[in-house]
């Protein structure tokens, strides 16, 4: 008899382990019970890459590609200093 199961949560789909009479059907899905020399508190998943489709097209970095410039900013031709988030406007200073 095992001590436990492993679990994936179903809104985080983190994987983890959980004794039997905390196993929630809302909230896990069951994957397997423990092997006998697992324990809930010393269960470690195995690490798992997940690709999404977007990434599985994209070509790998060449290390002998240009790399591409930083994006620039222009400042307002007013001569203003640009305002920046969370700065009151200039006339506002000293009320």
């Amino acid at each position: 008899m095992s001590k436990g199961i492993v679990v994936d949560h179903k809104d985080s789909g983190v994987r983890y382990a959980i004794s039997l009479h905390n196993f929630n059907e809302k909230i896990h899905t069951f994957v397997r019970d423990l092997l006998p020399h697992e324990t809930v508190r010393g269960f470690q998943p195995k690490a798992r890459k997940s690709l999404t489709p977007a990434e599985l097209e994209q070509p790998k970095h060449s290390p002998h590609a240009p790399e591409e410039s930083a994006p620039t900013t222009e400042q307002p031709a007013t001569g203003a200093a640009p305002a920046t988030e969370g700065s009151a406007p200039a006339d506002t200073e000293g009320k």
